[in-house]
């Protein structure tokens, strides 16, 4: 009987294959949270809130559906002032 046949040596093969995955997990789970953490500290706000560049890139790829898009300016599509007034009062995080 060859080793691939045998049920035990199948068994104690994936045994050692879960093993091994359950060691990797912390490392990375802390890959991830790293990641996760770059990801919000440089590229979304504290707070929800459309931005410019955010809207831009949604149009972009819009436009290449339908060329009338391309003639839409982001700033024109939403306005910030009230949102940005409730962020500096506080009542916003």
């Amino acid at each position: 009987m060859s080793a691939l046949a045998n049920p035990a040596v199948q068994v104690q093969q994936a045994s050692r294959v879960q093993h091994d995955r359950e060691e990797q997990w912390p490392q990375r789970q802390r890959q991830i949270e790293e990641y996760h953490s770059l990801l919000t500290k440089n590229f979304l706000l504290d707070y929800l809130m459309p931005t410019l560049v955010g809207v831009k890139t949604v149009l972009e790829d819009l436009a290449t559906k339908n060329l009338e898009v391309r003639e839409i300016r982001p700033g024109d599509l939403f306005e910030t002032r009230f949102l940005l007034e409730l962020k500096e009062s506080g009542s916003v995080r």
